[in-house]
């Protein structure tokens, strides 16, 4: 296993090498927009301050991500496609890809965002009806000793058919030295067919040699599952290109 590895991977990067100097067949230049892209590695997935990871396995993210200016000045498009590994138990689906896209902006310095993201499970059984969409609008405001965002998600038919629901959030975020910062989130979730709750979130941030990192507290308040919204230190490594 260890030499298929190996070979694969040399594979990979003499293919990689040979396509340095290659022409691209649509050129970046000829396209509007960017694109780009981002990768992540960490101890665990928090989502609302709940483990998505049931046996507590580390987690691998990307997204591959495209925005474009609109006609409308300071407005812009996006949309972009997220994917990670999960286990729920005792679901057997084993990883989550999210459909997003929105309007974004800035108006005399508040930043608002206004989208959609669609939640789908691929092989988790379709009884379970894990998949669902929400809509989603934030705003945020630096005032440069520290930045406030506030947000809320809607849903009109949540994970396992459980009715609307709801998620408010409010963060604040405080630079510290250089690209080091701390930030607070809390959000409260409610849903017509399960149990209100709350989730705290803070953490330690900063760049490394071009590498986002971050170390952070998560916790859970009025939760019934136990097992996986226990409070818990999670670090991720992450990178954008």
């Amino acid at each position: 296993m260890k030499k298929t590895c190996l070979a694969f991977g040399a594979m990979v990067l003499t293919m990689g090498i040979s396509q340095v100097n290659a022409e691209s067949l649509i050129p970046a230049e000829d396209v509007p927009g960017e694109f780009s892209a981002s990768m992540l590695l960490g101890t665990d997935y928090i989502f609302r301050g709940v483990s998505q990871n049931s046996s507590g396995t580390p987690t691998i993210q990307g997204s591959v991500d495209y925005s474009v200016d609109t006609p409308v000045e300071g407005v812009s498009f996006y949309a972009g496609v997220w994917g990670s590994n999960i286990e729920f138990d005792p679901d057997p689906g084993s990883i989550e890809i999210d459909y997003y896209g929105g309007f974004s902006g800035d108006v005399q310095g508040v930043g608002w965002d206004v989208g959609f993201v669609y939640f789908s499970y691929p092989g988790a059984p379709e009884a379970s009806n894990l998949d669902y969409w929400e809509g989603n609008a934030n705003l945020g405001y630096d005032f440069g000793m520290f930045a406030l965002s506030a947000g809320i998600n809607a849903s009109p038919d949540f994970t396992g058919e459980t009715g609307d629901a709801f998620y408010y959030t409010a963060g604040v975020d405080i630079p510290l030295f250089k690209s080091l910062a701390l930030g607070f989130q809390f959000g409260h979730q409610t849903v017509d067919e399960s149990e209100d709750y709350s989730d705290a979130k803070l953490g330690l941030s900063a760049d490394i040699v071009g590498f986002g990192a971050e170390v952070a507290w998560h916790d859970t308040f009025n939760h019934a599952d136990g097992a996986t919204s226990d409070s818990r230190a999670v670090f991720t490594i992450s990178r954008s290109f």
